[in-house]
This record gives C-alpha cells, sequence and structure tokens, in this order.
C-alpha cells in the first residue's frame, strides 16, 4: 500500500487493535484474525493486528539480514522548551540527553526532504485513527523539525515546520537488546529497569534500529496482557501476513510464553518483543512518542 493510502485509512479512523478473541459488540474497530503469538500486523487497507507463533511450522518468510545497532536517540532538555511555537520557527531548541522532544501533528502537512527542500511525503495527523506523536531527531534554524514516522520503510524521517506541529517532552527511553533478550526502560537516562524477553527466533528476528512508541492499544484477550504497545518497526522477515500487506512490531504480554521467557529472556517471537505480564505494566507509563532502540 503507498503511503497516501495508508494515511488516507488512518484518517478514516482504522485502528490496529489484536483479535485473536472474536471482535467485541458495538466496537467500532476493525478486527481480523490473529494467528497466537507476537507479530502484530496491518492490512493494506484496513489496519489490523495479527500476533504471529514463534513455532518453525508457522513461519512465512526466509531470514532478513539484520541491521547494525542503533545509534542513541536525539533529545532536548524540557527547561529549553520555553518558546512557543512561533518562537521556534526564528530559532532550533538547544539540544541534551534528557528527554525527548515529541511532535504532536496539528493536521497533515507536507514533509520535506530537507529544510526548504522539495516535499517529498506527507505526515499524517493520525496514524489508525489515532494521533501522531513523531520524536524529533534534529532541529534546523528556522523552526525546521526532523521527525521519524511510522510508516515502512524502517526510520523513515521528514522534516516538517514547527508551526505545523505542538511540541511536548517524554522523559522514557525504551531499549531493547535481541541478543541478551532484554528489555531497558529508561527514565531520564536512569535505568528503571531491565527485563527478560522474548524477541523474534531466528528465521524472524526483531528488527534492530531505533523507533518509537506509535500508539497504545487495549489488549481483546488477557494472553496479551494489560494493553499492546504499537511501535513503529517493521518485520523484514515477514512483508505481509495472510496478505495483510504489513506486519508492524509491537510489545505486549507473553501469550501463554511466560515458561519459555523465563529469567533469562528467549528467542521464539515472530518478530514482536513478549514480556511477563507484571513487567509488562511497568511500561504503561510511557507516552507514544518515546524512542526505542532496539539493538543486538
Amino acid at each position: 500500500m503507498t503511503d497516501d493510502d495508508h494515511g488516507q485509512a488512518a484518517q478514516q479512523g482504522r485502528v490496529v487493535v489484536p483479535a485473536e478473541a472474536s471482535p467485541r459488540r458495538g466496537s467500532r474497530r476493525r478486527r481480523v484474525v490473529v494467528a497466537a503469538a507476537v507479530l502484530i500486523v496491518v492490512s493494506g487497507s484496513i489496519a489490523s493486528v495479527a500476533a504471529l507463533s514463534g513455532s518453525p511450522g508457522e513461519r512465512r518468510a526466509a531470514p532478513a539480514p539484520s541491521t547494525s545497532g542503533s545509534h542513541g536517540s536525539t533529545t532536548i532538555d524540557p527547561q529549553r522548551l520555553r518558546p512557543s511555537s512561533a518562537a521556534l520557527q526564528q530559532s532550533a531548541p538547544v539540544l541534551s540527553s534528557a528527554v525527548t522532544l515529541v511532535a504532536r501533528m496539528k493536521g497533515t502537512f507536507p514533509g520535506y526532504s530537507q529544510p526548504g527542500g522539495r516535499v517529498d511525503a506527507r505526515v499524517w495527523a493520525t496514524w489508525h485513527g489515532l494521533p501522531s506523536a513523531l520524536p524529533v531527531i534534529a532541529t534546523a534554524p528556522g523552526g525546521w523539525l526532523r521527525v521519524r514516522l511510522p510508516q515502512r520503510p524502517d526510520e523513515l524521517t521528514a522534516w516538517i515546520r514547527s508551526g505545523d506541529a505542538v511540541l511536548t517532552t517524554t522523559p522514557y527511553r525504551i531499549v531493547v537488546n535481541v541478543r541478551t533478550a532484554h528489555l531497558q526502560l529508561f527514565k531520564s537516562n536512569r535505568l528503571l529497569g531491565d527485563f527478560p524477553v522474548g524477541v523474534g527466533a531466528q528465521y524472524t528476528p526483531t528488527p534492530t534500529g531505533q523507533y518509537f512508541v506509535a500508539f497504545i492499544e487495549p489488549p481483546l484477550s488477557p494472553a496479551y496482557g494489560a494493553f499492546i504497545m504499537i511501535t513503529s518497526a517493521h518485520s523484514r522477515a515477514i512483508t505481509s501476513w495472510d496478505g495483510t500487506g504489513d506486519a508492524i512490531i509491537g510489545i505486549h504480554g507473553p501469550i501463554g510464553a511466560d515458561a519459555e521467557i523465563g529469567t533469562t529472556g528467549a528467542h521464539i517471537s515472530n518478530g514482536c518483543v513478549r514480556m511477563h505480564n507484571v513487567d509488562l505494566l511497568k511500561l504503561a507509563q510511557v507516552p507514544p512518542g518515546s524512542p526505542i532502540d532496539v539493538v543486538g
């Protein structure tokens, strides 16, 4: 699906939701059947989720090469965010490592290849019906912000004008190490927790790179834990799950794999990150726009 198609679907309020169980009555969100496991899938014209099994018999694609470890996220000190958006149009904020600057789009606006350059994307006000919260990874004089986008290809970025967004911050950052199968949660660069997790198996690895929390979805089944954290990462081993056109990585509960995750973590999923339910709750405070670095 094209970026325009994707954005139009999002504008119609279609939301990514897990659908392992039957849809709830009265729900306005469209759901599709999910296979039991951990990969969240967005359809070509209907945003939907599929949790994929980590068993070898259900793997659908050959392994894809992993990228190298990610770099640190570019962040900004909240004390330097006193200027209004109008002021930011005249000068760039000073960067530090305290918290991440997040752009919450006021509407759908052009995305530029560089400050003052050509328009080569549309930056949507919503993604799957929920407000876009995009981490800022660079700034430039004249009120330009470079933001991460949630669509494929992974780590897609665009420059936007600061006046097109409301600026907020998040002190949280998540680091997933696919080699050690552990997830770390940071707040203002202070480690809050180090948790064993289930990450992608050999043929369906969790993709490394720099991503972010796109939004939070409620689960349909207790197997997913308290919520599903939808990320901006996409599987590179599975380009289309059951012909749906996409395969988005999520962070959620163990789907019955507590014993496999254990205390050391395991490589058991088709790309998503499974957590013990008690550990997943520690991520409930992390808002959309927070960076997620997948390394290993």
